[in-house]
């Protein structure tokens, strides 16, 4: 897979602040201790936003969560990332759906888990649940 300059980039910050390690095409999400192959496009996009939610933004990488499966959903297809309001994970604050190439219905299931994994559905406030859709630059 060929990497974007700025790809490159976010993946040696993460690798150097110890977030995440690549070898043998898997890479390890090393808080999180859990791996994935890396040849494919959506866990790069997957990768430079884990990076980025904890580098840029600033959430603490132990109110992420990868791989979350929403209650009440068949079938059992897991978000990308969620980030928690709290340490505790109680709470989902943003549900990231990652896609290398997004279509209408890639948007409509980020939708639908986002919908499942928030508890107050109807609370459309300033701490209402954001969906993010992000798209690998080509």
């Amino acid at each position: 897979m060929k990497l974007t300059y700025r790809q490159q980039e976010i993946l040696k910050i993460g690798q150097k602040q110890n977030l995440i390690q690549i070898e043998d095409n898997r890479i390890i999400y090393l808080s999180q201790n859990k791996s994935y192959n890396f040849s494919d496009p959506e866990e790069l996009v997957r990768a430079i936003t884990y990076i980025e939610l904890i580098i840029e933004h600033k959430y603490p990488s132990n109110r992420l969560e990868l791989e979350v499966y929403p209650p009440r959903r068949e079938p059992k297809l897991p978000a990308d990332i969620v980030v928690y309001k709290a340490d505790n994970k109680n709470e989902p604050y943003i549900v990231i759906e990652c896609k290398a190439n997004s279509t209408k219905r890639d948007i409509e299931e980020a939708k639908n888990k986002s919908n499942l994994l928030r508890k107050e559905a109807d609370k459309l406030e300033s701490d209402v649940l954001k969906e993010v859709i992000r798209s690998i630059e080509k």
